[in-house]
């Protein structure tokens, strides 16, 4: 029986996220919050997929379907975590979840829908 190797791992995301997380001073439904620490990151289960594999030191690409409006920091992440990526950019924008973490360590997480995907983009992905 003869066995194929693959040379490169490869991970596929057609909903990415910027993932901010907040570290709350207070938690104050009458006055603005302060905040104490932030955090962004390129998230996305696909994404987090490929940085293990990237630290792990696993030749992998990360290919998919990113909205156009805000690519340039999505991918600033990626390079950041030298992440190998391909993406098909589509008119809308990379979806923006927020965690906020409060100082009795209660955790308020909200998830954004992503753009939607026309056909034409998913054919162009698989093409590559």
């Amino acid at each position: 029986m003869e066995h194929t190797v693959f040379s490169k791992v490869i991970t596929v995301t057609l909903n990415p996220a910027l993932d901010a997380t907040i570290w709350t001073e207070n938690l104050d439904f009458n006055e603005p919050v302060g905040t104490l620490k932030e955090e962004v990151y390129a998230g996305g289960k696909s994404v987090n997929v490929s940085r293990v594999l990237t630290r792990l030191g696993v030749p992998n690409k990360l290919v998919g379907i990113v909205g156009q409006e805000n690519i340039v920091v999505f991918e600033k992440l990626l390079l950041k975590d030298k992440v190998d990526f391909d993406f098909i950019a589509t008119k809308g924008f990379v979806r923006e979840n927020l965690t906020l973490v409060f100082p009795n360590e209660n955790v308020l997480k909200i998830n954004r829908q992503g753009s939607d995907i026309k056909l034409s983009s998913l054919k162009q992905l698989f093409s590559r």
